[in-house]
């Protein structure tokens, strides 16, 4: 059973390289056909309408990003990384688990490079909102917040339903340099 999914996860990573670089060029199209109607359509509404093309293209684009660089990463994948450039790439996905709640992320300066596992801190997030958009109520916010802390980082998620899934605490657990410690709606490790 554990080689059948290491063969798939294998399969999964051999394809999703091409099919990421197939997908970057659909977008350069999409994207250069908006400059271009941006540049010959004067009409206020048609502007309007292109702006919008514009934005879901790019929403598109870093949902796909965020997507496939999740299903290329090995598992373990512990190894030097910025976490503040890791959860920036992580929203798209974790705004696609919530729904329509409110996703936050606030990012105090000063975040240095860390040695994580990035795959299991990209899991246990997902499954962290995963979680809070089957719990939670539609207009509740899930804040991600990383402060620098002795020369490592604090990540802070705030707006958690009570016992969060055990499979994402043991991720945590995995990744950080301290147990996850939970705290009401509140959880925290230093990374």
């Amino acid at each position: 059973m554990a080689e059948d999914r290491e063969a798939r996860h294998a399969l999964v990573q051999a394809v999703a390289q091409p099919v990421q670089h197939q997908m970057n060029n659909m977008l350069a199209v999409v994207q250069g056909t908006t400059d271009i109607l941006r540049r010959t359509l004067p009409d206020p509404q048609a502007q309007v309408r292109i702006q919008r093309i514009a934005e879901a293209t790019e929403r598109l684009a870093s949902l796909l990003t965020a997507f496939l660089a999740f299903t290329r990463r090995p598992v373990p994948d512990r190894a030097e990384a910025d976490p503040a450039a890791l959860l920036r790439a992580l929203l798209p996905l974790l705004q696609l688990q919530l729904g329509a709640r409110t996703l936050r992320l606030e990012i105090a300066p000063g975040i240095l490079r860390t040695e994580l596992d990035r795959g299991a801190l990209e899991a246990a997030l997902i499954l962290l909102a995963r979680d809070a958009a089957q719990r939670l109520p539609a207009d509740a916010t899930l804040a991600l917040g990383l402060a620098p802390q002795d020369g490592r980082a604090t990540l802070r998620v705030v707006g958690l339903p009570p016992d969060p899934p055990e499979a994402a605490l043991t991720l945590l657990a995995a990744t950080s340099a301290t147990p996850p410690r939970l705290d009401g709606a509140a959880l925290s490790l230093v990374l």
